[in-house]
């Protein structure tokens, strides 16, 4: 069962370079889930972010600004976030994006599903890198 403050997303469709609230694209939930987990100071500093994202041409990990992060082997806590890549080989360009909530849990919005929850697992043999905010 997904957290009481993710209820309300399970089940949106994905759409290329959504941002919500109706729809969402990887990157666009991302920046959704870190703005309830208050992430960021500045609400609208998450939207910059994903201000100008072309899912066909970006790297979810380039368009990180502040605050600062680093990378880590496991997700650690909620917010933390997969990057994973074609192949799962570390030089091709990012092709999916999810955000771990916690309890190994990770949201994410896929193309053929929507936004859905699966256990880490499930993407741990796909995931190129993790980036942690630091507190």
């Amino acid at each position: 069962m997904a957290p009481e403050s993710y209820d309300d997303l399970i089940g949106k469709p994905y759409r290329p370079m959504a941002t919500g609230p109706d729809e969402y694209d990887c990157w666009g939930l991302c920046v959704e889930v870190l703005k309830r987990l208050n992430i960021f100071d500045d609400i609208d500093l998450a939207g910059e972010i994903v201000r100008g994202y072309n899912p066909e041409e970006d790297d979810p990990a380039d368009l990180i600004g502040e605050p600062s992060y680093e990378y880590v082997a496991h997700p650690r806590k909620p917010g933390d976030i997969l990057i994973l890549r074609g192949g799962g080989d570390e030089n091709t360009r990012a092709t999916h994006a999810a955000i771990h909530i916690g309890r190994r849990m990770i949201i994410q919005c896929t193309r053929a599903v929507g936004v859905h929850l699966v256990p880490y697992g499930v993407l741990e043999p796909f995931t190129v890198e993790i980036i942690s905010w630091s507190d």
